[in-house]
């Protein structure tokens, strides 16, 4: 079977004066929780754990996208168009509107406790007990990841796309390079899930933003 190469239109040259997000890892994971099922697509930066980029939709026509902005706290959503010639896929992204992102700031004060479960050369499974703060009593759930070695840190890919309500928890991190290939939790309503990476490649785009860009769509 070819592999399909996507290819990134990106129509901003326009922008005089624009903040540039760069991309080079793609991640897909399934996550299954009682009668949920969702895959998620999330875009990031190997180097810089601050942004990343969601992308949804059924059509492969029409999808949107989401920038989130971790640093800023601000959310810059996209139209996203596609088209196909032969193999290879373009995809033109129209800038929509920015939301600011409404977090619970309860959630940074939570702590998180990592126990090595198996370990060799290749592989590793890690238990991470979620506290509710920093006197560590007692657990609110626990996480079972499933590690695999790699060349980058793609645990916060994982995170963005996967651990609700964390995603935005940068101190929730595993030292060292390991792509996350599965994990099992219990959430803390007390529902039982697991995800799984379906595919992993590297990429290389780009997307500008408007430099001091208003949030909810004003300039």
């Amino acid at each position: 079977m070819k592999k399909t190469i996507y290819l990134v239109v990106i129509l901003f040259s326009s922008f005089l004066h624009a903040q540039k997000f760069e991309f080079d890892l793609l991640a897909k994971y399934n996550s299954k929780m009682k009668d949920y099922n969702r895959e998620s697509i999330v875009y990031s930066n190997s180097k810089d754990e601050n942004y990343f980029l969601s992308v949804s939709g059924n059509s492969e026509s029409k999808k949107i996208a989401s920038l989130y902005d971790i640093k800023k706290m601000i959310k810059h959503n996209f139209e996203v168009i596609g088209s196909k010639s032969r193999e290879e896929v373009f995809f033109e992204f129209r800038y929509v509107d920015s939301n600011s992102i409404n977090y619970d700031k309860k959630f940074y004060e939570y702590e998180f406790e990592y126990t090595t479960i198996d370990n060799d050369s290749l592989n590793k499974t890690i238990k991470v007990d979620v506290y509710k703060n920093s006197k560590r009593k007692k657990s609110e759930t626990s996480l079972i990841l499933q590690l695999k070695k790699s060349t980058v840190n793609l645990f916060p890919l994982f995170r963005f796309s996967c651990l609700h309500p964390f995603e935005f928890i940068q101190k929730l991190n595993i030292p060292g390079n390991f792509m996350i290939e599965s994990g099992k939790r219990t959430t803390l309503f007390g529902n039982k899930s697991e995800h799984k990476l379906l595919y992993y490649k590297d990429v290389k785009f780009e997307l500008d933003i408007p430099i001091n860009i208003k949030p909810n769509g004003q300039h």
